[in-house]
This record gives C-alpha cells, structure tokens and sequence, in this order.
C-alpha cells in the first residue's frame, strides 16, 4: 500500500511539473535609444501558470526618474501558442523622461510566494546634434511593415509558383490582439506551406510564410496584398494623468504591396507541365494463370501533377483493375516536386503484353514538349499447382519422414523379448496381450467419457457452424473452380463480370463480400448452356 501511494504521489510531481508554466519576469520598452527630452516607456511583465498569485512592487521611482506616467496593473490570461497551455500575464508600465544613458536595475517580482527578478536593461539617451544620434537615426527601425514578393514574373497555365510574405516587426514595439490576413488568390489554386520559425535580425522578429499557387486559366492576375491587424502599444501626451493603458493603446492596420503575375497558355494542350520521369515495376517476378499480378506506374519530378490522369491499360482476354493515383507534393530548394503513383492488377489465363504507355509534357525551363516512353512488357504465366497437387506432395513429404523415423536397431532386450515370444506363447499371452487389452480397455473408457462431455458442450455450436459453412453443388466444388469456368466469359454480360469481380475478391481473401450461391448457381448453368 506504501509502494502505491509513493508511486502515486512520484506521477502526480511528474505530471504537476510537466504542465506547470515556468515563471518569468521581463523588462519591455519602447526603444533602447531615445533622444534626450523623449519619453521612454518601460513595461514590467510577469508570466505564470493560470491560477497562479502575482504581487508587483509598489515603485516610487525608476532609477532615480519619477514616473510622468504609470499604468495600473493588468491581468489576463493568455494560450502559448506552442503549448497551448493557458497561463497568467501581468503587466505594468510607466513612463519616464531619462537625461542620459543608464541601466535600469532588477526589479522584484512576487510569485505564488516566490520572488522573480527580472535582468538588468540598458538605455541609451542620446543628443540630437551628435554624429552617434545621426547614425541611430539612420539605422533605427521603421515601422511595421509587411512585404510580399513571388519567385516567377511569368509562368505557363498549368505550372506553378511561390509567393513569399514575410511580416517585420520591431522588437521595441509592444504588440497584442494581431490579426493575420492571407492575400487574395483568385483563380489559383493554393498550397499552404508549413510556415518556418521566427527569426530575430536587425531589431526586427521576421515571419515568413509561404504558398504554392497554381493557375487555373491564363491571362493577367493581379494578388492582392496581406495584411496584418493589431493594437500597439504607445504612450500617452504628457498632459494625461489619468488611464494610461486608455490612451496608449493604438489598433493599425498594414498592407502589403501587391503582385502581378503573367500566365501564358502553353504551346501545346497538354496536362503536364514540369520535368519528370516515367517508370514501372511488377511487386513479384513470378507470374501465375488466374493470380493477381500488381503492377505500379510512377512519374515524379519538379512540378505540380495534381489532377493528372494515366490512360487506362486495355488487353482483350486480360482483366484490369485500377486504383484512383495517389500524388504526394513536397517543396525542396525552393521548388514544387511530385509524385505519382497508379496501381493496377491483372488477372490472365493467358500469356500477355502490357502495351507501351506514353506521357508528354511541357517543360519551362528549356520550353520544349517532351515525350517519355515505357516499352511494352510480355508477361509470361507459368500454371499453378492445383491443391490436390500441393497436398499429395505434402503427404509424400510426411510419408518419407515416418519411414526414417520407423527405421531403428535392436536392443539385447528387444531381441531377448522376441525370443521369448517366437518360443513361448503363454509368455506373450500374460506379458502382452492382457496387459495391452486392460490398457486399452481404460484408455477407451477415458477417451469415451471425455468425448461425451466435449459433445454435450460443443455438438450444437459445431453443427450450427458446418450449417452455415456447407456449401454443395453439382456444377463446381468451390468458389475457385467457379471462378475458373466464369472467367473466360467475364466480357459475355454484365451479370457474368460482375460474379466474376465477386468471386475474384472472395477467392483472394475479402471476408467483406458475400456470394449468393443461387445466383452464382443461375450465371453458372447460363454460361455452361452456352458453351455447348
């Protein structure tokens, strides 16, 4: 019980640590360089699990700079986009005037009675008329902003581009309640790309999202900018005294630039545009009369081969089964790649050819129509072995082990035995035969009483069973021979393929299908009137 209870208080550490949120206390301003006579606006932040107590200091002063400005403390809860777990966010900010440079010191935060400090933060005051404030304005960070840009000016119906926007956002701006718009792609049809993690690079976070757009027509296509929607953080005009969270909040919204893209119909109708590849294969070498035999097409390389279709592979004598293609799209190097993939089956009693297949396609890059080939293919059928033929090998087989394993040399007893057997019949009779009809008297009692019992207990389920299982007729002896006299005639009428495609899957294992033995009675005798 004491094992239990420790390993339940060790799960409930683990999992109360696992999804705790881990505290943490940071400093936020509005810029690390301001010039002197400009309000600098610092926001103490404290994050913790949802449920958590968070007391902040009471502050006279900052560094020594009285407060023109200070905010009250704001809580709410906020999802970690990461995690989604729920946590608690505190803030408060105030303003102050600095004169010159200086560091503002940790500051102490109460946490669930924990105290957290935040880092030391360095401010830079610098004067208008000195050369280092000239540089500073130069390199400073302009505002938000949003830029969209597409690798291809021009394209061919059919193929394909990449629109890139990438989101700028200055590190010293506070931003909260954004609202992310994707541009409009009208008349294109539209891959999201799983977007990259944020980077950090020139006082901006860069985001940078990514889609495939393929054209649906040609012409002239104008996309329409994204745009980003959110409430920034500002401070307030010195004569405020009152609500500065009121007057320092600001929503903006910024628009990207727009793009035109050309799409021109290509020289020639085709379905493909890109640069790929054609091949085969067979899933076995071996090739049997009235067995599936899988066979797979694939064509892969750069472009899009959504919505591309194989021709259809038609044989006389030759049943085909075709599965819908599964295309696969992946971006690699800044490029769209596919792949395709059609799977058939065929079922012969018959040698046949797979004739020759062929796809063309438009190529961008050299701007030529390109055919590729695969050969025609003879598939040779050797005959299967029937069951009967497969089971007499097999007794053969256990036939020839017995044997071996009768084969054994004499002992000095065995011969001794014999001996007295051959010489002496009242030996035999009291040493063999008395003991083996007693032996054999209980072991067919025990056996008796045993095979009772289990009949008692099992006779109806097992009789209920071979009822559901019999199966007799007087045309074939199973569903494969079934199968076998059908076949030839699949093409005769739509009811004879039919029981032929049925019994096609049953035979091959489908316990889904049910055949109605009627039925199949009724096409059998038909065909076999017929063939007369």
């Amino acid at each position: 019980m004491k094992l239990l209870y420790r390993v339940l208080i060790t799960m409930f550490v683990i999992t109360t640590t696992a999804f705790a949120y881990n505290p943490k206390v940071y400093i936020r301003v509005n810029s690390d360089t301001i010039y002197s006579g400009e309000d600098l606006a610092v926001t103490l932040i404290a994050e913790a699990s949802e449920n958590s107590k968070i007391s902040f200091p009471k502050l006279k002063n900052l560094n020594g700079y009285s407060f023109k400005n200070r905010s009250h403390l704001v809580k709410r809860k906020l999802v970690d986009d990461s995690t989604t777990q729920i946590y608690l966010q505190a803030k408060q900010t105030f303003v102050i005037r600095p004169t010159k440079s200086f560091t503002i010191e940790k500051i102490k935060v109460n946490i669930d009675g924990k105290v957290y400090t935040s880092k030391p933060h360095k401010i830079e005051v610098l004067h208008k008329n000195s050369n280092q404030a000239k540089q500073q304005e130069e390199s400073k960070p302009s505002e938000f902003k949003v830029v969209m840009n597409v690798n291809k000016k021009e394209i061919v119906q059919g193929d394909y581009a990449i629109v890139t926007v990438k989101i700028f956002q200055p590190l010293n701006i506070d931003i909260a309640d954004a609202k992310y718009t994707k541009p409009s792609f009208k008349g294109f049809d539209v891959l999201p790309l799983k977007p990259k993690p944020a980077i950090e690079k020139d006082n901006y976070g860069i985001s940078e999202l990514k889609y495939v757009i393929m054209p649906k027509n040609s012409g002239n296509f104008t996309i329409e900018p994204a745009w980003i929607e959110f409430t920034q953080g500002m401070a307030k005009s010195n004569s405020a005294t009152f609500g500065f969270f009121g007057g320092m909040s600001k929503s903006k919204k910024i628009l990207s630039n727009s793009i035109k893209l050309k799409v021109n119909k290509p020289p020639k109708s085709v379905d493909m545009i890109g640069n790929y590849i054609i091949k085969s294969e067979f899933k076995s070498d071996k090739f049997y009369k009235s067995t599936p035999i899988k066979y797979t097409v694939t064509i892969e390389g750069e472009g899009n081969l959504e919505g591309v279709e194989l021709p259809k592979i038609e044989v006389n004598g030759l049943t085909v089964y075709d599965k819908e293609a599964k295309v696969n799209r992946i971006i690699r190097n800044g490029k769209l790649y596919s792949i395709l993939k059609k799977d058939y089956t065929f079922v012969s009693t018959k040698d046949f050819d797979i004739p020759q297949m062929s796809i063309e396609f438009y190529n961008p890059n050299t701007q030529q129509l390109v055919t590729k080939t695969l050969e025609p293919i003879s598939v040779k059928l050797k005959a299967k072995k029937s069951i009967l033929e497969l089971l007499n090998k097999e007794k053969t087989k256990t036939a020839v082990v017995k044997e071996k394993e009768e084969q054994h040399f004499l002992t000095n007893k065995d011969a001794e035995n014999i001996n007295n057997i051959l010489f002496d019949q009242n030996y035999y009779k009291s040493k063999y035969l008395n003991y083996n009809a007693t032996y054999k008297y209980i072991l067919t009692l025990i056996i008796g009483i045993i095979l009772g019992i289990l009949s008692t207990i099992y006779a109806p389920m097992l009789l209920n069973l071979f009822r559901k299982k019999e199966f007799k007729s007087s045309l074939y002896s199973s569903y494969e021979e079934a199968l076998n006299i059908l076949y030839p005639h699949t093409n005769d009428n739509y009811e004879v393929e039919r029981m032929v495609k049925r019994l096609y899957e049953v035979v091959n294992g489908n316990k889904e299908i049910k055949i109605d033995n009627k039925r199949l009675d009724r096409v059998v005798k038909m065909v076999l009137k017929n063939t007369k």
